[in-house]
């Protein structure tokens, strides 16, 4: 039984195809994980290390992150709920995160990642999403892997910030991640 756990996100450039290889050249022993592009944190799931540090400088996607830590299940069911189809699309799209809350704001970043084309995260200059509906979407995951994700994740210090700020307390022995 493999220990890889999949990723509820879909990412552009995400490493999930190279994870044997990634695998393949990580150290034995290391203290803590840390992975300053967290994307869709395919190789984190695939670790799973005892502890990390976890950043991006995307605070919607590091937010969702948190949420998801805090209400797997309930966040999964609201994911679920979101209709699909290009109008619905297009109108939860639309809506400006900053009026919803927490719970809201992370079920419409999922729904829109798993939505969007090519798992692309764009935003034009004034902040808003503008990515189009992609034509091989990606369903959403079980309540059973947001649950998987979300026990996994515990384990892991949540950064919005640059890399350099997410690694200012790397040590010897931590195994860095950077892609």
């Amino acid at each position: 039984v493999s220990r890889t756990v999949k990723p509820f996100l879909r990412w552009a450039g995400s490493k999930r195809k190279l994870l044997p290889v990634l695998q393949s050249h990580i150290p034995v022993n290391f203290n803590r994980y840390f992975e300053p592009f967290v994307g869709s944190a395919c190789l984190f799931f695939a670790l799973r290390p005892a502890t990390a540090v976890l950043g991006d400088i995307n605070a919607a996607l590091v937010e969702t992150y948190g949420t998801l830590r805090e209400h797997p299940r309930l966040l999964a069911r609201k994911v679920s709920s979101l209709p699909t189809g290009s109008r619905p699309y297009y109108r939860i799209r639309k809506i400006d995160p900053l009026t919803l809350d927490p719970l809201d704001r992370a079920a419409r970043f999922i729904y829109l990642n798993r939505n969007c084309f090519n798992g692309v995260y764009r935003t034009n200059r004034q902040g808003q999403f503008n990515v189009p509906l992609g034509s091989k979407v990606g369903s959403v995951p079980s309540e059973t892997s947001f649950a998987r994700c979300a026990r996994i994740i515990r384990s892991a210090t949540l950064r919005n910030c640059d890399f350099e700020h997410c690694l200012r307390d790397a040590k010897k022995r931590d195994f860095v991640y950077l892609d």
